[in-house]
């Protein structure tokens, strides 16, 4: 994303879409530098 408000935008659409798929959804914000994680659950 380019801006801030992008990725806010976007975190709350995907967290709807898991909602509504009866998933949990978190959403982090980073500016990607370094891995979060190796996996996604």
């Amino acid at each position: 994303m380019k801006t801030q408000d992008e990725a806010e935008k976007l975190s709350k659409v995907m967290s709807e879409i898991g909602k509504l798929a009866g998933i949990e959804t978190i959403c982090i914000i980073t500016n990607m530098d370094q891995p979060i994680g190796k996996a996604v659950r």
